[in-house]
Parts: C-alpha cells; structure tokens; sequence
C-alpha cells in the first residue's frame, strides 16, 4: 500500500511541477516519505488543480470532512499544500 501511494505522489508532483517536482529515483521516495505520511499523500494525490475547499478533496476519497480539513491543515503546517479561506 505505502509504496503505491508513494509511486502516485510522485506522478502527481510531477505533473504540478511544484517545489518537490517528482523524480522516479530512491532519494526522491526516501524524501516523500520523511515530509508526507501516507494518509498524506494519499490526500495530495487526490487535491484537484487550484483551489478546493477540503469538503471536495473529501468527497473525491468518500472520507469525512473533518478528517480531510485535519490532514490538510497538518499538511499546510509542514508547507506542502496551502490553506486559506474561500469567500469571506
């Protein structure tokens, strides 16, 4: 499971060539996984492009919202996706 949802971040890092552009190699899978655990990840993979409020992220993984606002927010904390609020 671990290494699937950390083959998918990389594809998915690659595709938004952001900070941490996605390399296949060792040194990249040994960084993924220092900076995102794999709940982590897996909510990354499933961030469509621009920004989405947490209650869609949460539909796309059929997870409560509650839960995903907690990730993403650890996540936002650690610098790997950003936070803010949408109208007002």
């Amino acid at each position: 499971m671990s290494e699937k949802v950390y083959r998918e971040l990389c594809e998915t890092l690659a595709k938004r060539r952001g900070r941490y552009p996605g390399k296949d190699v060792p040194e990249f899978y040994a960084l993924v996984e220092e900076l995102f655990t794999q709940e982590e990840a897996e909510v990354y993979n499933a961030i469509p492009k621009g920004y989405q409020p947490a209650e869609a992220i949460a539909k796309e993984l059929g997870k409560e919202t509650k839960e995903v606002a907690r990730i993403l927010e650890g996540m936002a904390d650690k610098g790997l996706c950003t936070a803010g609020s949408m109208g007002g």
